[in-house]
């Protein structure tokens, strides 16, 4: 009984380390941008591997990636502004990105987007500008369908928040369980 449970431990283990792998090479970009504070919009960005993959091939920098002279390397999956999910497809006019794919963890270098969206029940146009190098001129505005602005923020107010990837965090913590069960059951 004892060298079966020892198999299945050894099994599931082996198959949580498969599954990390795997999803370690899918590289799915979530990112939520703060204006002074606040969480104005949560981005999905899903990376091409082919589309990657001959990048570097073709001798490409991980470390400053771009959508305007790859634009087939990013494939925008979600947007949401102040909560309310965006239609990537019909609502999004320009989404430019640059990001540094050796670390995911500081946030894009580069996000320019116009979009619109439905706030409080109304129809906005939404204008964003960031540039890691020139935070000083990053901009967040928003308008009314007349062309009227409503909201105008400038400056260095804007910061990004990773939001880890939801099937990594379970194979991990299926993996901490899975350890924490072998280690007790060798005692």
């Amino acid at each position: 009984m004892m060298s079966l449970k020892k198999l299945l431990c050894s099994a599931t283990i082996m198959l949580t380390a498969a599954t990390a792998s795997l999803s370690a090479n899918a590289a799915f970009i979530n990112q939520q941008v703060n204006v002074g504070g606040a969480t104005i919009a949560s981005i999905g960005v899903d990376v091409n591997n082919e589309a990657l993959g001959q990048f570097i091939v073709d001798g490409g920098d991980l470390t400053s990636v771009d959508s305007f002279f790859n634009p087939d390397l990013f494939v925008l999956e979600s947007f949401s502004f102040l909560g309310e999910a965006v239609d990537v497809v019909n609502d999004v006019f320009q989404f430019e990105i640059v990001q540094d794919l050796t670390d995911l963890t500081k946030g894009f270098d580069f996000l320019a987007f116009d979009i619109d969206s439905q706030v409080f029940g109304e129809t906005v146009a939404v204008s964003f500008f960031f540039d890691r190098a020139f935070p000083t001129f990053s901009s967040f505005q928003v308008f009314d369908l007349d062309g009227n602005l409503l909201i105008s923020e400038f400056g260095d107010t804007t910061d990004f928040s990773v939001v880890p990837e939801p099937s990594v965090l379970s194979v991990f913590a299926l993996g901490m369980m899975l350890l924490l069960t072998a280690r007790r059951q060798r005692r």
